[in-house]
């Protein structure tokens, strides 16, 4: 099987153990990401470590350290995620009635849930499974999936979250980059720059404490410049759009 550049970062993270350390400057990966999704992470690039950009709406959530849970609401997307057992976690998102639904079995297992189909990370997906995930990202924005989770990440309290319940908020946006990543509006590089958070941050930028995200919900490097919660990533690579 030809090893693309999901696949790498796939066992890169997997060897690594998902390890989060300090990045240096970003490879140019352009190749892998197609040419419209190197584009937005260029421009994003610029953007690195610059102040937290103004935005008409930003996140409402209400996290519960004790409780394990978290809910909230951002741009008319309401949401809601909890630990449901060891390594396990449940997530809800709802907009205009229609619902999608993320469940993590363990750090390496986890299925997202659109009306009747269900969809896991690993393998190759068959034509039902793309048509839902077509319609999940006409019916769920991808922008507001993503910055739900970048947006969370250095919320007060995020830092107390079992990984699990990260892990389930950034699956949907996973799952579209993994089998949809031609757009490049789900870039994470592009999106991460609209963040409340400070992701992709170099070693010399100036480090904001209010707006250091936790690896617990989502963490972002330029070695690893996929979003995945610290030691869970239920994908491979069998199957990733090239």
């Amino acid at each position: 099987m030809k090893t693309s550049g999901w696949g790498v970062l796939v066992m890169s993270a997997v060897l690594s153990g998902c390890g989060w350390g300090t990045s240096s400057e970003p490879e140019d990966d352009g190749a892998a990401a197609g040419p419209g999704v190197a584009e937005a992470e260029r421009q994003s690039e610029q953007r690195a470590g610059a102040p937290a950009p103004a935005a008409a709406e930003r996140l409402r959530a209400d996290i519960d350290p004790a409780r394990q849970r978290v809910s909230g609401e951002f741009a008319a997307v309401r949401f809601e995620a909890e630990r449901a057992g060891p390594a396990r976690a449940k997530a809800r998102f709802e907009r205009n009635r229609e619902v999608l639904t993320a469940v993590i079995e363990g750090p390496r297992s986890g299925t997202i849930l659109w009306k009747d189909v269900a969809i896991r990370g690993m393998g190759a997906r068959a034509a039902p499974e793309l048509k839902a995930l077509a319609e999940i990202e006409k019916s769920f924005p991808p922008k507001t999936l993503a910055l739900i989770a970048l947006d969370l990440a250095c919320a007060p309290g995020a830092n107390e979250l079992d990984p699990a319940v990260g892990a389930a908020l950034l699956m949907p946006w996973q799952t579209l980059l993994k089998y949809r990543a031609s757009n490049p509006a789900i870039a994470p590089r592009a999106l991460a720059a609209d963040s409340a958070c400070q992701h992709f941050r170099r070693p010399a930028d100036e480090r904001d404490p209010r707006r250091t995200p936790s690896p617990t919900v989502v963490a972002l490097t330029f070695e690893l410049p996929i979003p995945m919660a610290v030691g869970y990533f239920p994908f491979d690579a069998e199957g990733q759009v090239e």
